[in-house]
């Protein structure tokens, strides 16, 4: 626990964890909330925000965590009769979250598009400096591994050599067809089948030595979200909803249109993909630097019936909510317009352009996406 993000974090706020019982008691809640979070990327995406909240409202996370601060260190449970550990709390979470996501890259990728939209919004105490540095260290796995899934070989791969794969067409042939004639060519049709199975199994053999399979795969897929990008951004029609960004209230085409873009793409999305949304915006009447209050947002949101499909809706009561969640429960008349400032951390009278307005709604949607 010597060099742990939670010992850091708890120096930072002068708390002393230095005895055997205290430090088995950190190492068995971290070890349970861990099982917590891992089960719900809802409750993954709830930690994370309450990590940047240091006075969080009612919250059903805080009090499961508190119940397991509570019933495991009986010191602190006498110390503290009347109040939550919220201290001791957000520094479990951020441990159980850096343990977590140390393994597992899919979900760095939720924690870091979920911090990603809110750290800048956030009012941390004498652990700022901390959370910083642990913010930036979540940005940098996630954008090599995006790299690695939209970009081709890398260049330490090489260059494909046309040379070698000619020399591997040539070796198939004399390998499997050289003494292929007119007479038993005519005699034996299925001959044009084996050679191409044989030739591209060659092919992938020799194309795979200089990649890599792993590479290869990865580059059709970027390809393919690619391509799926260049048609919605040629079509502009939304088939979410099944309607024409023309015909799309220019206050809600950002959450229609964030909803298309993650439907086309994984978690990891390169900074270009805000170039993209910029474009995709450029020929629309409302994209000319006029920007939206988050409050006139969250009225058409609530009165619009027809984007109620793109929202999946979570049963827990009282939590801590990305903006993409508060709009499923206002959406569907579960909160109200007032309420956004508490769920959300956000002032309902900020603005936003129609393009952030989309690349945050994105990043929320990507967040979550469903994990596998």
């Amino acid at each position: 626990m010597k060099d742990s993000i939670i010992k850091k974090y708890l120096d930072f706020q002068f708390i002393k964890v230095e005895t055997v019982e205290e430090i088995t008691f950190i190492e068995e809640s971290v070890s349970e909330v861990k099982t917590i979070l891992e089960s719900s990327t809802a409750d993954l995406v709830s930690a994370s925000l309450l990590v940047l909240d240091p006075a969080p409202e009612a919250d059903d996370l805080v009090d499961k965590v508190d119940k397991i601060v509570q019933a495991r260190w009986t010191l602190f449970r006498n110390k503290n009769k009347n109040e939550k550990a919220i201290t001791i709390i957000r520094a479990i979470l951020l441990e159980a979250i850096s343990q977590i996501i140390e393994a597992d890259i899919e979900r760095l990728a939720i924690v870091w598009l979920t911090i990603k939209n809110n750290y800048p919004h956030s009012s941390l105490g004498r652990e700022a400096k901390l959370i910083s540095e642990w913010v930036q260290n979540l940005h940098t796995p996630y954008i090599t591994e995006t790299y690695s899934r939209w970009g081709m070989p890398t260049i330490e791969k090489g260059i494909l050599r046309t040379d070698k794969v000619l020399k591997q067409i040539e070796k198939t042939i004399s390998d499997n067809f050289v003494n292929l004639d007119k007479t038993t060519v005519a005699q034996y049709p299925e001959w044009k089948k084996e050679f191409v199975t044989a030739l591209t199994n060659s092919l992938a053999s020799v194309l795979a030595k200089q990649f890599g399979v792993k590479e290869l795969a990865e580059t059709q897929n970027s390809l393919n979200q690619r391509n799926q990008l260049l048609w919605l951004k040629e079509s502009k029609y939304s088939f979410s909803i099944n309607k024409p960004y023309s015909k799309i209230s220019g206050k809600i085409l950002p959450l229609v249109m964030a909803s298309d873009i993650s439907k086309l793409t994984s978690r990891f999305i390169p900074q270009s993909i805000e170039t993209f949304i910029d474009s995709l915006w450029s020929d629309m009447v409302e994209s000319n630097g006029n920007k939206i209050t988050l409050k006139e947002f969250y009225e058409q949101v609530q009165k619009d019936e027809s984007i109620k499909c793109l929202f999946e809706l979570d049963d827990r009561a009282n939590c801590k909510r990305n903006l993409l969640q508060y709009l499923a429960q206002l959406s569907n008349d579960k909160t109200s317009v007032k309420s956004g400032e508490n769920i959300t951390g956000l002032k309902s009278g900020s603005q936003m352009t129609h393009p952030e307005l989309t690349v945050w709604l994105l990043n929320d949607f990507l967040a979550l996406k469903k994990y596998e």
